[in-house]
């Protein structure tokens, strides 16, 4: 699809305009897709309805006002003057900004009813004024027969809009349509409209009801009482200001905005509260020595960081080190598509990626100031925004954007410049409360309807609240899934996270809240009683949801808010009633997922014509449509919109426009139940809405909760909680009164009793689960953080629950996440050397070998029995290789056992010696084969010696000569390397093998890696599912860039190749361009050089796979090389036809809708 820029233009429209001094303050279009969505049929682009060929009889005049601002002012002779142009009063446009230009054909976008006699056309384009001034143009006929007459035309500015006046007005009815068909039309270019194109049913109003969800979860370490993570104050300086305040120049807009009270909290607490008396705000500077003084190390790692000045390679700390370049949260964690906006800053991430260690102190100055500036909304970059509290932040004399849209500095970096952009982040934070303050929509109990945006609240520290209720709900919806060892069963948890945060909303924003989006739209009818107690009036979770509480054989619509109660029967109120409504899965998803490549024009044509698939039609009821998703994250991936800027400006725009025509009204939740009769909306009281019963118990995601329980990384971390809280309750610590203030005296008895169960509470957020598992990955690869957050948690509550008096143990509790594994790429193209060192470094076994981790406890120091950090193994034609890095000296050990499986794969079958189940020392060995048929020890004293046993199938091992080798360590004894050839395994390269490695120690078993299975190297075909995937990159079908710029496309238009990464070892468990696919003959590859790319790999049945392809060179990142940001491919891995095969034909940016099923064009081929 052709993308063409045009510089900004008055024509395109004033909403485009990137406003940047005011008191308040990706998609197809042009081609057509659809999606199923529930009821009906989501069309995009330009497909219209069937034409029809009634003519038009009527004649009257034409008036085209302007309102000088580029808007689009209607008014004709005899009607209302409807004013459709929001957010231009005192509008002020950006130097430098350009809007994308679409070409699009034209068409009859919607028809819709402002009244019985005032219908409004809407047209993909501006038409040409004469021809759409006729009214023999246009015709309406009804299926009663009524054909009314044309009195009058008139046109908008933009020429988009036409308003048509009727006589006689329109009879609604059950069973009456009336469709507007318009001929003769032309648009800019004299081209007619298309007969295929120039008809639509006249519809009704619909109301869109927008939530934008605000959220990050706790970065705290209690016991340092520092964020370990800046990420709150980036989104503020990047989202939380600048997404609310974007809305205060279209009055027209209403809206919802949750603000999770975890999140403000942090914000409020450690940045705002701690900063702003240091602050010159009207110097723009820090008092960085008094600051430093009182709260070094209580905000963030990076404030400090900027504050202080910059260290030598020489001077600097390991934690700075750490945040400056080597940890995953670092001065180089920002997503790619915000990166490439600074090629210094990119140029910078490069020779650090190259050579870390030829940075210097200047590297480490624009590091620290790079990360701040890149941070901030594009609006601030490019000139003063005038803020709430009457302060100014303007950062555009410190940088400057360039005609392609990327920004340079045009001032040194300093130290000065990072503590002066501390200062202008500052500014930011302080007024993010403050603009929703302004803005928000108040409720007749609060004094109105006035304001825009009504702003929601999330329990607390954001849980699944269900779960905290009874964990045992999820197994409603997930019958089949393993769950927790222990029942988690808190309901008063449940309870006090809903009230803590009714209790802080009420402190920051004056009164209480009425709506709230439950942390992952997780619901369930136990929980609503807590939610009406709590003066909750509506709730929001997702249509998939719905789907599952309807009844069987009856179809709730997805367009209407219901009433839910406690009760189990229709009309059984219980302890009260609430109105929930349900997330349009479709348009909420494209915003989020799919837009991110698409210009503000594609994206905007797209969304309004998934709204207008929903509108009803002519005299038909009220309609609500939920729109809800992220608010944040989506708009740093933009690639050709900085920020949604041009987007969400544009869309503002177009819903402005057709408020006054009563096309789409944009609401609040709590103004479309109570109504507001100053915008024409009626009351929906929520004793009148129709009543869902039963409430299925689920999230947004799948309608379930498998992305927090189900999976044995999520289960473990329940099982810790629950040994947390368990133990909290036997201290019989009184829970803390949730609405009560904390105490005076933190570091009282009782204070220290409050932070134990401020703690816990932490600890139960839903944002650790979300991190556990195959089925979320963070950005980077690494989730490592938020494993060490949720630990520290738990630990917290055992360290002030004693400092309060108890006697608690405290467990170890070991890392629930391992470092990612790798798998061999194939045989060692130079086998390791095996002298029991790595030489130069572990690389001599990771690059071409694989390799795992088995770290079973907390800290720098291990646990007693936790012997092995990582296991490397490979293989050569011959040989078979291994190698153990110990966190002790192994020779104090009595030595190590690898026990490995035995198979061989003759013609028409194949051949296995027995096995043993457990070692020789009776630990259980959970092989897939069923046991060991090899055991092959290492023992070091007097000096090492490699000994060979053979399974008898009954539990005993009979010595043999081997022909293995061994070595370890001379200095600390950590590393033992061994190779063994595949004749003393009893098989060849190739032959099925699994294997594990035990310490041992006096007749013992001390430490089994892995801890609760076997390794395998290559996998048995009997037991596994050969899967071939097969991608076509040829760009017939679809463009590969067609989402993402790719750098080095395959031959003959570059030289990359494609590679396959997803969540599985054998995939690279999401470190992109790794797993590399063939167009060679080889592999599985039919023929070479057409570019289908192709791989096999083994999984077990019903294996869930989540996948994406990349094209580029081995070893780059995501940049420029993935298909699509943030969407993965996924299916189950099933035999159903009993070959144990699986082909897999994809097509490169063939995007799935939703993430996490296939493209809308795979093929599976398993006949």
């Amino acid at each position: 699809m052709e993308k063409r820029r045009l510089a900004f233009g008055i024509d395109l429209l004033a909403a485009l305009l990137i406003l940047t001094t005011t008191a308040c303050g990706g998609g197809n279009g042009g081609e057509t897709s659809s999606a199923k969505t529930t009821g009906s049929e989501v069309t995009s682009g330009t497909a219209m309805e069937n034409e029809t060929t009634a003519q038009s009889g009527g004649m009257g005049g034409t008036t085209i006002l302007t309102d000088g601002t580029g808007g689009a002012q209607v008014t004709s002779a005899g009607s209302q003057s409807a004013e459709t142009t929001a957010g231009t009063e005192n509008a002020q446009t950006t130097a430098g900004t350009e809007i994308p230009e679409i070409s699009e054909t034209l068409a009859l976008a919607n028809a819709s009813a402002r009244d019985d006699h005032t219908i409004a056309l809407r047209f993909t384009v501006p038409i040409d004024p004469d021809s759409g001034s006729d009214p023999a143009h246009y015709v309406v006929l009804g299926s009663n027969g009524l054909v009314p007459e044309i009195q009058e035309v008139a046109l908008s500015e933009n020429r988009r809009i036409v308003l048509l006046t009727v006589d006689p007005p329109l009879p609604a009815g059950e069973g009456i349509d009336y469709r507007v068909t318009v001929n003769g039309i032309l648009d800019e270019n004299g081209d007619l409209i298309s007969r295929q194109r120039n008809s639509r049913l006249l519809k009704s109003t619909l109301y869109v009801n927008i939530v934008w969800h605000q959220h990050q979860p706790l970065y705290l370490d209690p016991e340092r009482d520092e964020l370990r993570g800046p990420w709150v104050r980036k989104h503020a300086q990047k989202d939380y200001f600048d997404m609310t305040a974007l809305v205060g120049r279209y009055p027209k807009i209403h809206l919802n905005v949750n603000l999770t009270s975890v999140l403000l909290h942090q914000l409020q607490h450690y940045y705002v509260d701690r900063l702003g008396p240091y602050v010159d705000v009207e110097n723009d500077r820090v008092d960085e020595a008094a600051f430093l003084e009182r709260w070094r190390g209580k905000t963030d790692p990076w404030i400090d960081l900027l504050l202080e000045d910059t260290p030598t390679p020489e001077t600097a700390t390991e934690e700075q080190l750490d945040i400056l370049y080597r940890n995953i949260w670092s001065c180089f964690s920002i997503s790619e598509v915000m990166l490439a906006r600074f090629p210094e800053y990119e140029a910078l991430r490069d020779k650090k990626n190259a050579d870390p260690g030829s940075l210097t102190q200047e590297d480490f100055l624009k590091a620290k100031n790079f990360f701040e500036i890149a941070w901030f909304d594009p609006d601030f970059l490019r000139g003063p925004v005038a803020m709430p509290d009457g302060s100014v932040v303007d950062l555009s004399d410190i940088v400057a954007e360039r005609s392609d849209g990327t920004f340079e500095f045009v001032v040194p970096m300093t130290e000065e410049l990072a503590n002066r952009l501390v200062a202008e982040d500052f500014k930011v934070m302080k007024n993010v409360v403050e603009i929703h303050r302004r803005l928000m929509y108040k409720t007749a109990a609060n004094g109105g309807p006035s304001g825009q945006v009504e702003v929601i609240t999330t329990p607390f520290f954001h849980p699944i609240l269900p779960l905290l209720f009874d964990t045992d709900l999820a197994r409603v919806a997930q019958p089949s899934d393993p769950m927790p060892a222990n029942r988690f069963q808190w309901p008063g948890d449940a309870a006090a996270q809903v009230a803590k945060a009714v209790k802080f909303y009420e402190e920051t924003f004056g009164q209480a809240p009425t709506g709230m989006w439950p942390a992952e739209g997780a619901v369930a009818e136990e929980i609503v009683p807590i939610l009406v107690e709590n003066g909750i009036s509506w709730v929001a979770t997702d249509q998939a949801v719905l789907e599952r509480s309807t009844p069987e054989g009856v179809e709730n619509p997805l367009y209407q808010p219901y009433r839910i109660d406690a009760g189990t029967e229709v009309g059984d109120e219980g302890k009260g009633a609430l109105a929930i409504v349900f997330r349009e899965r479709n348009l909420s998803d494209r915003i989020g997922f799919f837009y991110q490549g698409g210009t503000p024009q594609e994206n905007a044509t797209d969304f309004l014509a998934g709204l207008v698939s929903y509108a009803p039609n002519y005299g038909a009821g009220d309609r609500l449509l939920s729109v809800i998703l992220d608010g944040e994250n989506a708009w740093e991936w933009y690639s050709e919109d900085n920020d949604a800027k041009g987007f969400l400006n544009l869309l503002y725009t177009r819903l402005s426009e057709s408020f006054d025509t009563r096309e789409f009204v944009t609401v609040t939740t709590s103004e479309y139940l109570e109504g507001n009769e100053a915008r024409g909306v009626a009351p929906h009281p929520i004793g009148t809405l129709p009543e869902l019963e039963p409430l299925w118990p689920g999230s947004w995601i799948n309608g379930n909760y498998d992305t927090w329980i189900g999976e044995p990384e999520e289960n473990l971390a329940w099982d810790y909680l629950y040994r947390a809280r368990s133990d909290l309750a036997s201290t019989g610590f009184p829970r803390p009164d949730p609405m009560a203030d904390p105490p005076e005296d933190l570091e009282s008895p009782e204070g220290y009793v409050y932070q134990a169960w401020e703690a816990m509470y932490a600890a139960e957020g839903s944002d650790w689960f979300w991190w556990y598992g195959a089925d979320q990955t963070a950005v980077g690869d690494d989730d490592s953080p938020f494993d060490n957050a949720f630990r520290t948690l738990l630990t917290a509550v055992y360290t002030f629950a004693n400092l309060a008096g108890a006697n608690l143990t405290v467990p170890s509790f070991p890392p629930i996440l391992q470092p990612k594994p790798q798998d061999p790429a194939g045989p060692f193209p130079t086998p390791p050397v095996i002298d029991g060192t790595f030489s130069p470094d572990e690389s001599e076994w990771s690059q071409g070998g694989g390799f795992f981790a088995d770290n079973d406890s907390a800290g720098p120091d291990p646990a007693p029995g936790d012997d092995i950090e990582t296991v490397f193994f490979g293989y050569d034609a011959e040989r078979f290789y291994l190698a153990v890095r110990g966190k002790i000296d192994l020779r104090d050990l009595g030595g190590i056992a690898i026990y490995t499986s035995h198979k061989h794969l003759e013609e028409g079958g194949s051949t296995a010696d027995p096995a043993n189940p457990t070692t020789r020392n009776g630990t259980p060995l959970n092989f897939i084969a069923g046991g060991a048929a090899r055991e092959i020890t290492v023992t070091f004293s007097p000096a090492v010696l490699v000994a060979l046993a053979f399974a008898d199938g009954e539990g005993k091992w009979n010595s043999v000569e081997s022909q293995g080798i061994a070595a370890i360590s001379e200095t600390d004894g950590r590393i033992v390397e061994l190779s063994i050839p595949f004749a003393d395994l009893g098989m060849v390269m190739g032959d099925p093998l699994e294997f594990a490695v035990v310490t041992f120690a006096a007749g013992e078993d001390r430490d089994l890696a892995p801890n609760a299975n076997s390794k395998v190297l290559f996998p048995d075909p009997e037991n596994f599912i050969e899967v071939t995937f097969e991608v076509d990159c040829t760009g017939e079908r679809i463009p590969i860039d067609r989402y993402v710029d790719i750098a080095n496309p395959p031959p003959p238009a570059g030289t990359g190749r494609a590679f396959i990464v997803g969540n599985r070892d054998n995939l690279g468990n999401w470190t992109p361009n790794t797993i590399a696919l063939y167009d060679d003959g080889t592999h599985g590859d039919a023929t070479p050089g057409d570019n289908l790319w192709t791989g096999r790999f083994f999984f077990s049945p019903l294996t869930e796979v989540q996948y994406k392809y990349t094209i580029g060179s081995e070893g780059e990142g995501w940049a420029n090389t993935e298909e699509f940001p943030l969407t993965n491919r996924g299916f189950t891995v099933n035999d159903r036809n009993g070959d144990k095969k699986m082909w897999i034909r994809d097509i490169f940016a063939d995007r799935p809708d939703p993430s996490g099923t296939l493209g809308p064009n795979t093929e599976i081929v398993n006949e």
